[in-house]
C-alpha cells in the first residue's frame, strides 16, 4: 500500500523509516513524502495518483493547511484515504476535517505503534484479510 506523508517537520521521514523498517523491506507500505500540501499536490499530480492508497497529513503547516487539503482531497482524489496528523486536537479542527472525509486523527507526538496497527488494519482490509 502506497501512503503519502505530509508533514512540514523532516524528522518524521526519518522516524517513519525507521519505525517501518521490517513493513517498507517487505513491500507492506511504501511511503512518499511531502513537506507542503503544495508539494503533495505536485507529486499527486505528477504521479499516478491512482497507486497512491492513503495519505498523513499534519493539519498546522504553512500555506495550504492540513484541512484545506483535506478538501482538495476530498474533491480531486476522493478514492484516497485521508488521515490527520495534529498537535492540535481540538473539537473545531476535528468537525472541520470530518467534514472534508477525514477518518482518522493522531495527536502528536504520534504513537507509532498505534499507527502501525491501524496501517495494518487497512491494508489487511484492502487484501481482504479479516481482523481478529
Amino acid at each position: 500500500m502506497k501512503i503519502l506523508i505530509v508533514d512540514d517537520e523532516l524528522a518524521v521521514k526519518g522516524l517513519v523509516k525507521q519505525i517501518f523498517k521490517k513493513e517498507i523491506k517487505n513491500k507492506i507500505f511504501e511511503f512518499d513524502f511531502a513537506f507542503s500540501a503544495e508539494e503533495a499536490i505536485d507529486i499527486l499530480h505528477e504521479k499516478k495518483s491512482s497507486d497512491v492508497s492513503l495519505m498523513l497529513a499534519d493539519i498546522n503547516m504553512p500555506g495550504i493547511s492540513g484541512l484545506q487539503l483535506a478538501k482538495v482531497m476530498k474533491e480531486k482524489y476522493p478514492h484516497i484515504r485521508v488521515m490527520i496528523l495534529t498537535a492540535y486536537g481540538d473539537k473545531n479542527n476535528t468537525k472541520a476535517a470530518k467534514d472534508q472525509g477525514v477518518t482518522d486523527f493522531f495527536i502528536k507526538p504520534i504513537d507509532f505503534e498505534l499507527l502501525k496497527e491501524k496501517l495494518l488494519e487497512i491494508q489487511n482490509q484492502r487484501i481482504g484479510i479479516q481482523s481478529p
